[in-house]
């Protein structure tokens, strides 16, 4: 069994509670060892992510908002954010190969539905509870694809897990 590191948890001081509680609750349950990388960031790292690619929206769940729903923790006095950009470590070292993050997001979604939290994985940008893990690719080519025929570019983010603006406004 895994851990989250005091470096993770100190990062997670800056996230949604209820995101929060299935990053703590997946770690248990996770085959492949795991970081908390980020979760809050500013409006101009959230610009320069854009410029360089790495994101593709000034809307980001990662800057932080007043919340206006709470299912797990109690509800934050001050902005919080509402994504977690989780990293694998293998042997020490922290790794980024998409198989690595499948096993992540299993672990996700056992927690997520544990608690009765919808959480999203940005790496097909669906909700956990509606992705087939053992045809995970399918739900990422028809991402793509989707993406593509409506001309813009698609984002495979793997490390990226979200609360859903639907239910996270």
């Amino acid at each position: 069994m895994f851990k989250l590191s005091n470096r993770s948890l100190s990062r997670l001081e800056t996230g949604h509670p209820d995101g929060n509680a299935v990053v703590e609750r997946a770690i248990k349950y996770t085959a492949v060892d795991f970081g908390v990388g980020e979760v809050a960031r500013s409006i101009e790292k959230q610009r320069q992510n854009v410029e360089l690619g790495a994101s593709t929206t000034m809307n980001s769940r990662h800057l932080p908002k007043m919340t206006k729903k709470c299912i797990v923790g109690e509800m934050p006095l001050i902005p919080v954010a509402h994504a977690w950009d989780l990293f694998a470590y293998v042997d020490g070292q922290a790794r980024w190969e998409l198989p690595l993050y499948l096993e992540i997001a299993k672990a996700m979604d056992k927690a997520s539905t544990e608690l009765g939290v919808p959480m999203r994985w940005g790496a097909c940008w669906q909700l956990l509870s509606e992705i087939e893990f053992d045809n995970y690719m399918s739900h990422i080519t028809t991402y793509i694809q989707n993406k593509k025929a409506l001309g813009k570019k698609a984002l495979v983010d793997g490390p990226h897990f979200e609360l859903p603006w639907q239910d996270y406004p």
